[in-house]
């Protein structure tokens, strides 16, 4: 029998509440393993790796869940794969050549290019090139109608692919080091790609696949169109990138750096709940819109809200009664960090709240205005890192992202509001403003 919405976006929160378990007890052990000096050298590098390949999608990965649901409603198979084989192939150039020129810049920063500068450099161009493609492949399985099996693949296979390799290493090699964690980490997106691509081609339609591509004409369009996703998607990644990348910047080995990038992984399970259900409904929006059902885009919000509501109250009282606990199985050291958690909690909280705004206002034309807002935010966000990061390390850091997300956050549902005040007055028969 075929789920119900309810039902699959229940999958989706179970299948994001496996990967956080999954990626906290991971955590846990490589902060344990590694230290909290090496904790914080693993997660500036992976934060790097995540930042590179988020550059270089180019938007493309969630401008699909705008355009491909159409191109399947439309039966217009040609464009779909024209887009599918244009998008993937860009990224894969992109984030090949974006790789490459950050490797000829750090060449000389790292110990790791002077001990092993061929393969370093290989397989940093390797892990930026499949996190970058994976990304897309992702978005475009959900946009296509398979938004629980992408989840699988990205909340359940990935993390589990991470865990076995560098149980592997511990077990198998001669010690866990901060390098060793973080190729384990690469690998893993790796050798899910593979499993994605094997999902892609299977789990669409195959009219796709038996269509001849049509690209050529509208490929700018598409990288045109994608611009403001780019902005979005990198922006929102450099909010949670950043921080600990900027606190290397200003305090290079500090113990503040790990201590943050634990309390940002606790902080974490909310927007992975937001962004799996976001999977799930951008689709059938783009659908909606496209049909002009504007009631039935309002039940759709509301559907979303019964959903996230309800978890964002647990989620804030779990971290203000048990956060100081959950950090100190990182290691006595870590629970220091409990300030700053309670301070991201609250930015989260009111960020996952609103996570379907930006998306909306995209979907609804109002793309500069969402980009401006978000490249405000941004700079926002790393002038109030550099302000506050350095006298005031995690803390300080933890304000300036709760600060930046959630005025973005709040200034988008606002936008997102009258939007709607202003469409429900001009057809006054439709109904739901309490969706948003």
């Amino acid at each position: 029998m075929p789920l119900s919405n309810s039902g699959k976006a229940l999958q989706l929160c179970l299948l994001a509440a496996a990967n956080y378990l999954l990626f906290y007890g991971l955590g846990i052990y490589l902060a344990r393993t590694l230290g909290t000096a090496g904790f914080g050298r693993y997660n500036v590098a992976v934060a790097t790796l995540t930042m590179l390949a988020s550059l270089a999608t180019l938007g493309l990965e969630k401008f699909s869940l705008r355009v491909f649901p159409s191109y399947i409603e439309q039966g217009d198979w040609s464009s779909a794969r024209g887009f599918a084989r244009f998008a993937s192939i860009t990224i894969l150039a992109v984030s090949s050549f974006g790789a490459v020129v950050w490797v000829a810049v750090n060449w000389g920063s790292y110990d790791v290019f002077r001990i092993y500068p061929v393969t370093a450099a290989a397989l940093i161009v390797a892990f930026v090139a499949s996190m970058a493609l994976l990304m897309f492949l992702i978005e475009m399985l959900s946009a296509g109608g398979k938004a629980v099996l992408a989840t699988l693949v990205y909340r359940l296979f990935l993390p589990l692919s991470v865990v076995v390799l560098v149980g592997a290493v511990a077990l198998l090699g001669d010690g866990l080091t901060v390098w060793r964690a973080v190729i384990c980490y690469g690998a893993s997106w790796v050798i899910s790609l593979a499993l994605i691509l094997e999902c892609v081609r299977h789990a669409l339609p195959a009219d796709i696949w038996k269509a001849a591509p049509k690209m050529r004409i509208e490929s700018r369009q598409w990288l045109r169109r994608s611009a403001p996703f780019l902005a979005q998607s990198f922006m929102m990644t450099q909010f949670a990138s950043s921080g600990v990348i900027i606190l290397q910047l200003l305090r290079p080995g500090d113990a503040d750096i790990g201590i943050y990038a634990a309390a940002m992984q606790v902080s974490s399970l909310a927007v992975l709940m937001a962004t799996a259900t976001n999977r799930f409904y951008a689709p059938r929006a783009s659908i909606l819109l496209d049909r002009k059902d504007w009631d039935g885009i309002m039940r759709l919000r509301n559907e979303r809200h019964a959903w996230v509501s309800p978890m964002v109250l647990v989620f804030l009282g779990v971290i203000l009664l048990f956060g100081g606990r959950i950090l100190e199985l990182y290691g006595p050291d870590f629970a220091r960090g409990y300030p700053a958690l309670c301070i991201l909690a609250v930015g989260v909280a009111v960020s996952v709240k609103y996570a379907g705004a930006p998306l909306a206002l995209q979907f609804f034309g109002k793309a500069r205005w969402v980009l401006g807002v978000i490249c405000v935010a941004g700079f926002l966000n790393v002038a109030l890192l550099v302000a506050l990061g350095g006298p005031f390390g995690a803390t300080g850091a933890a304000s300036a992202y709760s600060v930046s997300l959630g005025g973005m956050s709040l200034a988008m549902y606002l936008k997102a509001l009258y939007w709607v005040r202003r469409r429900q007055a001009a057809m006054p028969g439709e109904t739901g403003s309490r969706a948003l």
